[in-house]
């Protein structure tokens, strides 16, 4: 499939630039995978992560948070218990 069927399938209009920019970048993208492809693997086993086996994930740890009397305390508007901000999606009704 070539650049310009490409661009009519996700509908995006190219101009000639952009079709031969694309064009030289995607034929790029697609040497390359095929000298991936060529890469002997055999033996070799899959990995999980690209880099060591460790997981770099913190652990959660439960600590102290605000009270709700000071997480409020700078807020510029305030409705209740609750910050108040302005609306910023159109009423669906």
């Amino acid at each position: 499939m070539d650049i310009v069927a490409t661009a009519e399938i996700a509908r995006i209009a190219l101009s000639v630039d952009e079709r031969e920019r694309l064009g030289d970048q995607l034929a790029d993208i697609l040497r390359y995978a095929a000298q991936l492809m060529a890469v002997d693997v055999e033996g070799v086993e899959p990995a999980g992560q690209p880099i060591g086996g460790e997981d770099m994930l913190a652990f959660d740890e439960v600590e102290v948070g605000f009270s709700q009397k000071d997480a409020l305390s700078n807020a510029p508007q305030r409705e209740r218990n609750f910050f108040s901000v302005p609306q910023v999606l159109e009423d669906a009704s």
